[in-house]
């Protein structure tokens, strides 16, 4: 049988959690890093465009815009870079083709790299 002590620690409980999901804000740099054959190309997200990389079986396409960035074509066979998406916080790697796309590292006034910051 449930209580009615029970029902309020219930609703306390999921009441906070979501109070901390909707408040936990995760700062993302505002520079991309495409790493490519031999060099590594470094753009604001700041800006709306296509970028094209030379990797080592052909070309990539990467779209950069509502300050994010993901992969629309690549030359490889299975696009697998293609359906991950957008960047969030996890890189997006095309091995076939060597490309590899990922956020700068945050770094705070002290020179010291942040993971994440919660308010």
């Amino acid at each position: 049988m449930i209580k009615y002590g029970d029902i309020i620690l219930n609703v306390l409980i999921i009441s906070i959690a979501i109070f901390l999901f909707i408040n936990n804000k995760q700062e993302t740099s505002e520079t991309i890093i495409i790493n490519a054959v031999n060099k590594e190309l470094r753009y604001t997200i700041n800006q709306n465009e296509i970028i094209e990389v030379d990797g080592i079986i052909g070309k990539s396409l990467i779209k950069v815009e509502n300050k994010t960035a993901y992969i629309i074509d690549s030359a490889c066979r299975d696009k697998i870079c293609v359906k991950a998406g957008k960047l969030i916080n996890a890189p997006i790697i095309c091995i076939p083709n060597g490309v590899l796309l990922r956020f700068d590292k945050i770094v705070d006034s002290e020179g010291e790299e942040i993971d994440s910051i919660v308010q």
